[in-house]
């Protein structure tokens, strides 16, 4: 099998996947429920994701994929007066703004394996249970600024100078409704990011030892495919 028709045949079939989160870039709120369904239940999953997050959305920024670009997405956004963009065509240096994050705040945690199953799919979701909150509330990180055109043609690129959590960049600005201030606010009381992190490490463990298993009973099986072949 080549190495093209081999990634084909992993990329088959439905599997466990992070829907991103429609909140606006300048607060950064993650909320991010998984789901093991393909284009008829994006809405659903984004449906979720906008029941969790603590301020109305207004739009919604995807890639090209066929899960967000049909017509019961473009139907349930209307009905709900969500505008959406989505990446240019033919122009994949834009891929980065609509997957932001995804790296430091999914791949670096659950790595880059793949969950096809109901128990990776459970256990997955609740690493995200514990997640979420360690980045809403508690990780802060720097954002760019401006970005200025140097002589040479070069941009040099300015960021904010103190970092700043998701949860506190909505509580700046004055348009903010007081509403949603105080709703970020009850969410962040009680919380104890020590506990979080502790409870985070041994989902991830869970989730891991899942995939490890899974992998394990394949393999075995395609050994023993393989023997009874030969034989």
């Amino acid at each position: 099998m080549t190495p093209w028709r081999a990634a084909e045949a992993q990329a088959a079939g439905s599997f466990a996947r992070r829907w991103p989160e429609p909140a606006p870039f300048q607060a950064g709120w993650r909320s991010a429920p998984c789901s093991t369904a393909l284009t008829p239940r994006a809405a659903e999953a984004i449906e979720d994701i906008r029941g969790g997050l603590p301020f109305p959305p207004t739009g919604g920024h995807y890639d090209n994929g066929m899960e967000f670009v049909n017509k019961p997405l473009l139907a349930w956004r209307l009905e709900r007066h969500i505008r959406a963009a989505r990446n240019r065509p033919c122009r994949k240096n834009g891929n980065c703004f609509a997957e932001q994050k995804n790296c430091s705040a999914v791949r670096k945690t659950a790595g880059y394996f793949r969950f096809d199953t109901v128990a990776e799919q459970e256990a997955l979701a609740e690493v995200y249970t514990y997640l979420c909150p360690l980045n809403n509330c508690w990780y802060p990180s720097f954002k760019l600024a401006d970005k200025v055109k140097q002589p040479d043609g070069r941009y040099k690129k300015i960021y904010e100078k103190s970092p700043l959590t998701p949860y506190q960049r909505p509580l700046e600005p004055a348009e903010a409704s007081g509403e949603c201030k105080a709703e970020l606010m009850r969410r962040k009381s009680g919380q104890d990011p020590a506990a979080l992190n502790t409870a985070l490490n041994r989902a991830v463990e869970r989730l891991l030892k899942l995939n490890r298993e899974k992998t394990n009973v394949k393999q075995a099986s395609g050994q023993e495919a393989e023997q009874a072949g030969a034989a």
